[in-house]
């Protein structure tokens, strides 16, 4: 089934299972060729099962997941929108996402600080008082307090995520 695009088939299976339809077409062009390939794909809903509960698994972890591969060159890295926060110590977006205050609920994104609940828009916006998620900052945390997180970084340089004032990522 779909075996030259295993994600393909694990998509379809979640959708076809959360839709409640039992059989999907796939149809595939080879870039190539142009030749068709086309297969009926019945649902099975154990591998969907499998494939939400993992999705579960990674957004609510305490802990981002790690890197598909320390090989910057890999494939699939290259191809990744994260690749320059994740294999060369690049900018993490400044999200909702990826603020300590912000957590992943049961019916979206619920954030600590101003305690509600934020939209999507709200998500991609953030709020001026930001403060990133220690994993993601290529340093060690040394101090804290309400609205500033110190880091000692890579290079043995510090730098300090102040919500209190508006300050640019250390890329």
């Amino acid at each position: 089934m779909v075996l030259a695009k295993p994600q393909h088939a694990a998509q379809m299976q979640v959708y076809m299972h959360l839709t409640g339809i039992t059989r999907a077409l796939y149809m595939a062009v080879c870039k190539n060729t142009d030749a068709l390939h086309i297969e009926r794909i019945e649902v099975d809903s154990a591998m969907a099962e499998r494939l939400l509960e993992k999705a579960g698994r990674i957004i609510f972890a305490q802990h981002p997941p790690l890197r598909i591969s320390e090989d910057a060159a890999w494939f699939e890295c290259r191809f990744c929108d994260h690749h320059a926060a994740c294999q060369e110590g690049g900018c993490v977006a400044i999200t909702c996402r990826s603020c300590l205050h912000a957590t992943p609920v049961e019916s979206g994104w619920h954030c600590a600080r101003h305690d509600r609940m934020l939209s999507p828009a709200e998500q991609r916006a953030a709020c001026g008082r930001h403060l990133f998620i220690p994993d993601l900052i290529p340093g060690e945390a040394i101090d804290a307090a309400d609205d500033i997180v110190t880091y000692r970084m890579v290079d043995g340089s510090t730098w300090a995520n102040d919500a209190r004032i508006t300050e640019v990522a250390p890329c």
